[in-house]
């Protein structure tokens, strides 16, 4: 029996599961709830595409925070006190990310290179947590209906190779649309049989590919 299709992005109940697995591998994006020891592991994090940083007080991007202590150090004119004078990494990306890139040369004998290193670090360590927090989550994505029979979640693309489950057993299958319905190239029905699906890794490459 092919199955209707309505296509969500998170089945229902998934959110809250991946959270209390992220809050046990002390990876959290809820500050009023961390510890001193879960900020350590969250204070830098990606949002947006960009790396941040956070405490117990505030949220501000990472470049912003480098800003903000270059001008506290005297390294960068601010704009508050020089104007039109002041230093133009305060408010180009473009030039701020080069004179980071720049100043590593110099490592800890001058607070640019010192400053340089701390902001290296900062999205390094944001990166690094997404990469970490990604890694937790689960393959398997459950086939689960709603009240009315309608499928509600994420789905494999028309004609899409998949590794599917019954929960017992792991094969290859194709995924099939028909306008509303769905149905895999197998036969075996969605929920009743096939429980689960994942996409297919990406092909081996070796070194030298």
């Amino acid at each position: 029996m092919a199955a209707v299709l309505k296509s969500r992005s998170d089945t229902p109940g998934r959110k809250e599961i991946m959270s209390k697995i992220l809050d046990y591998k002390l990876i959290s994006d809820s500050v009023k709830d961390m510890t001193a020891t879960q900020m350590a592991h969250n204070q830098f994090f990606i949002k947006d595409g960009e790396a941040w940083y956070r405490d117990f007080e505030r949220e501000i991007s990472c470049r912003n925070l480098a800003r903000e202590i270059a001008v506290k150090m005297r390294i960068w004119k601010s704009i508050e006190e020089y104007g039109e004078d002041a230093d133009t990494e305060l408010i180009d990306d473009e030039i701020f990310d080069e004179t980071m890139m720049d100043s590593l040369f110099y490592a800890t004998e001058r607070p640019e290179g010192i400053l340089s290193m701390y902001y290296t670090a900062m999205w390094g360590m944001a990166e690094v947590r997404e990469w970490y927090k990604e890694s937790l989550q689960d393959p398997w994505i459950v086939f689960e209906m709603d009240s009315n029979d309608i499928l509600v979640n994420k789905m494999p693309e028309d004609e899409q190779d998949v590794i599917v489950t019954d929960g017992k057993n792991v094969w290859c299958d194709t995924f099939m649309r028909d306008g509303w319905e769905c149905y895999f190239d197998s036969g075996y029905e969605i929920i009743n049989e096939i429980k689960a699906w994942q996409p297919l890794p990406a092909p081996y490459k070796n070194g030298d590919q």
